[in-house]
């Protein structure tokens, strides 16, 4: 798994948990 790839698992699971907007702020700023 590349480093792409797991970024955007990330991203899936924070949306899908809709967790804190903070995180996903976080990473869609990277």
């Amino acid at each position: 798994m590349t480093q792409s790839e797991r970024r955007e698992y990330l991203i899936q699971y924070l949306l899908i948990e809709d967790l804190h907007p903070v995180a996903a702020q976080y990473i869609f700023g990277r």
